[in-house]
């Protein structure tokens, strides 16, 4: 069997490697990487999947901002009552300050918004985001500071 980026000879119309790679993620055989689970915050809570048997952290708590601020740590999801999205720790280029940043796509746009520094990462502070990228309320900085957030939509 093929590798799934190796090219190939098309069968039946379809590049013989994407057959394989196809048939050897639906078989479990093959080159076919697992995907990678984030962490996810639900409930107020963080559950980590890596390490397996990984301890729960309570958001707003010293090990949530630890968790945060470590060096590993890059993105996690959020679940809360009023939505989802993802957040992803950034940087500016060619600086060392770290910042979270929250993404959600919403008809058909992927829009973002400024979470902040570690430390305000707080549980107030993730249902709001989720609630103004997921559009309850009119404006998408409804619910969050405006001093703090900015919508932006980006383009793809």
């Amino acid at each position: 069997m093929l590798g799934c980026g190796k090219a190939a000879t098309d069968v039946a119309g379809l590049p013989k490697h994407r057959l394989e790679c196809f048939l050897g993620n639906l078989t479990g055989e093959g080159k076919a990487r697992m995907a990678r689970r984030i962490p996810h915050v639900v409930d107020g809570v963080l559950h980590a999947q890596e390490p397996p048997g990984a301890p729960r952290i309570a958001v707003d708590s010293p090990a949530w901002e630890a968790w945060l601020e470590d060096r590993a740590t890059h993105s996690f999801s959020f679940e809360g009552p009023a939505g989802t999205f993802t957040a992803r720790k950034e940087r500016r280029s060619g600086g060392d300050e770290e910042y979270w940043t929250a993404y959600r796509k919403r008809g058909g746009k992927l829009r973002k918004v400024y979470l902040g520094k570690a430390e305000k990462l707080t549980l107030a502070r993730l249902e709001d985001t989720a609630a103004a990228l997921t559009g309850h309320g009119e404006t998408a900085t409804a619910s969050i500071p405006p001093d703090e957030t900015a919508v932006v939509t980006c383009r793809r």
